[in-house]
């Protein structure tokens, strides 16, 4: 047989195959009516056995309880410490309180000048941040960098929570550029209208605060700062 006229009757055949199939499934297919519909996805119920890590809980003598969860894929550690600081203690007449304490926290320490202690966080690898939101019952300061380097990471983080100096130099700094950014959110639309919400929200609850404002940042002093945090900084 000629190859072209060969190749042409074998074409025709699986042709012919596939639409009988095509036709014998149609044939045997489910009848709408038969459907039932359950008005949701399908889940695979083995998706829904999540295994969350536990972490082991230890209590210190001082009283401040440590979480840790292990995981050993990745050689880094990761700190997160809360302290009972947050803005929702601050004075009335002294919005942003509990922010000011918490950044100046990296401005020195008794030990260490806030250069000293910017370097040897480089030096580590790692990054330290600390922080007070506004509305908040909490201050958390938060550290990662290689697990290798786990000791001289918390000695640093240790220092600066418990030593902090809060020395006149770095506050007069540290006021400078507050003043700036509060211009800055003075400018911003978005930042505006979130104030209004929250006034709104919350009357004279301290959750009605959302900024710091020019006239407590001017009024801040360094003895404000030790005593708000010899007051709320502990275990």
């Amino acid at each position: 047989m000629n190859p072209i006229i060969r190749s042409v009757a074998l074409s025709c055949l699986c042709v012919g195959i596939f639409l009988s199939t095509v036709a014998n499934s149609q044939e045997k297919g489910t009848s709408p009516k038969a459907v039932q519909r359950l008005n949701r996805a399908p889940v695979n119920k083995e998706v829904l056995q999540v295994k969350l890590p536990r972490p082991t809980e230890a209590k210190l003598s001082n009283g401040l309880t440590v979480l840790l969860l292990e995981r050993h894929k990745l050689p880094t550690l990761n700190v997160s410490l809360w302290v009972n600081a947050g803005s929702l203690y601050d004075p009335k007449d002294a919005p942003g309180l509990a922010k000011f304490t918490a950044e100046m926290l990296r401005e020195g320490t008794s030990h260490r000048t806030s250069s000293q202690l910017s370097t040897q966080i480089d030096q580590l690898g790692a990054t330290i941040t600390t922080q007070s939101q506004f509305g908040s019952t909490y201050t958390q300061l938060a550290a990662s960098g290689f697990a290798d380097t786990a000791d001289g990471l918390l000695d640093l983080m240790s220092d600066m929570l418990i030593n902090p100096a809060f020395t006149a130099d770095e506050l007069d700094k540290y006021k400078k550029r507050q003043m700036a950014a509060l211009e800055e959110e003075r400018s911003d639309p978005g930042f505006l209208g979130e104030e209004r919400m929250y006034r709104a929200l919350y009357g004279n609850f301290p959750a009605a605060t959302t900024s710091a404002t020019a006239e407590s940042v001017k009024a801040l002093t360094s003895e404000q700062l030790r005593q708000f945090h010899g007051k709320y900084y502990l275990p």
